[in-house]
């Protein structure tokens, strides 16, 4: 039998993912993804959060939402975005420059430099 504090961690950890997880799904239910993006991206979820932003930059019309990452406060961006497909290129362009993995850097690189 385990000890009781191995136990303890074990249900911290499930309660932990378990609440991850509501908020994950909240988050996309509701609609707010790019709140759900910066999230991904602070948890070092980086295919998730860009393939949120590529989806983000072909979704919104310009000029409607202009939140970046600053409006969180999970980062320091030195850029404001004008228009709604800026935001997700620059916050992306975060991700891939922290990135060490080639195949997701070119996967996404496309989009983010047009």
């Amino acid at each position: 039998m385990l000890p009781f504090p191995i136990k303890k961690k074990e249900l911290t950890v499930s309660v932990a993912c378990s609440a991850q997880e509501e908020l994950e799904t909240l988050l996309e239910e509701s609609g707010h993804l790019r709140i759900l993006a910066f999230l991904y991206a602070k948890k070092g979820m980086s295919a998730k959060a860009l393939s949120i932003w590529r989806v983000l930059a072909r979704s919104y019309p310009s000029g409607l939402h202009q939140d970046t990452s600053e409006a969180y406060n999970l980062d320091d961006p030195s850029l404001l975005p004008v228009s709604s497909e800026e935001t997700p290129a620059i916050e992306a362009s975060k991700i891939l420059e922290q990135s060490d993995d080639p195949e997701l850097v070119l996967q996404h690189l496309g989009w983010v430099c047009d």
